[in-house]
């Protein structure tokens, strides 16, 4: 049997935020044929993982991902190449930390060479906004290293991706040119996979008309002041108020790295990072596991900095958004 470029859908989950809801990218099979070496109720398959479509299409390499495995067997090298045999009773392999690809449709005794496309699909960052206290006036730089491609700083970043402000009365900084602002704002776009969603601290669903007394308890919780928390709230809960439900997912402080890193100079005597995910499609809920947010308490005495952020992840199918 030889049948060249013949296409088919393949479910890849991506897990977690948009269970019940996933995207349907496809593998192509270049050529397949009946191999007398494959052992009984087995099937082999060898090939390359891109990311994109056949048409543009990029390379994976897996030195991102966690290793990528089948039965504890490393399925893939580093250019994005595999080759391994599965059995007819399990024919989900895990290609990176967030794709599954399921084989059912293939035969065994087969030995298929095929090309993977996993969907490049990118989420907006939204609204960091980082503010900073000190009782007396400091002078600091943070470094803004981000997971993504920035999309808009204000004030504007050095060259080195970097502000240098002072703190001054009432949690304003002042920059270089005298300027006052209330807090420093960055936006990105980056690609989902990145979100290692293992590194949630939460896991919620909330009916839309409680989200405001849900991020009044929560953001306390986690030593937001009153400005802090009618800044989120008034900017994220307006987007959801008529939502029958919604999943919130927070990342907390050094799990905030799915998104970016922040090099601040000196060292704060404390820092606070927030991180929200925000998902509305009923189809998440099955299989829902609930995880309340457990945090230490944020002591706000000294050099403070608190930043806080979040992206909607909205329903899509076949790869697009």
């Amino acid at each position: 049997m030889n049948y060249l470029i013949t296409i088919l859908l393949v479910t890849f989950s991506f897990t977690s935020f948009c269970k019940g809801k996933q995207v349907a990218p496809f593998y192509i099979i270049e050529s397949e044929n009946y191999d007398e070496t494959i052992p009984a109720g087995k099937f082999k398959v060898s090939g390359i993982v891109y990311y994109g479509s056949a048409q543009s299409r990029v390379l994976v390499s897996f030195a991102d991902f966690s290793s990528p495995s089948f039965e504890g067997i490393n399925v893939a090298d580093q250019n994005g190449k595999f080759s391994f045999l599965i059995s007819d009773t399990a024919k989900i392999v895990k290609i990176s930390s967030q794709y599954n690809v399921d084989f059912k449709n293939l035969q065994n005794g087969i030995h298929y060479i095929i090309s993977i496309y996993c969907p490049l699909i990118q989420v907006e960052v939204c609204k960091p906004v980082i503010y900073a206290y000190s009782e007396k006036n400091i002078d600091f730089i943070i470094n803004l290293k981000t997971k993504g491609e920035l999309t808009f700083t204000y004030p504007n970043l050095s060259d080195d991706n970097s502000w240098k402000m002072k703190t001054v009365e009432n949690g304003n900084l002042i920059s270089e040119d005298g300027a006052k602002f209330p807090y420093l704002f960055w936006e990105a776009k980056q690609d989902a996979s990145s979100l290692d969603l293992s590194k949630t601290s939460s896991n919620q669903i909330i009916a839309g008309k409680d989200l405001v007394s849900y991020f009044e308890k929560e953001l306390t919780k986690l030593g937001f002041n009153a400005k802090e928390k009618t800044d989120f709230i008034t900017y994220w809960c307006p987007k959801f108020s008529e939502s029958n439900m919604v999943q919130v997912q927070f990342f907390v402080d050094d799990n905030c790295s799915v998104i970016g890193e922040l090099n601040i100079s000196p060292k704060p005597d404390n820092l606070r990072r927030i991180y929200v995910l925000f998902q509305t499609d009923i189809n998440i809920i099955t299989d829902f596991i609930a995880k309340p947010l457990n945090v230490k308490p944020f002591d706000r005495n000294g050099f403070t900095v608190l930043e806080w952020g979040g992206s909607e992840l909205k329903s899509y199918e076949n790869g697009n958004l």
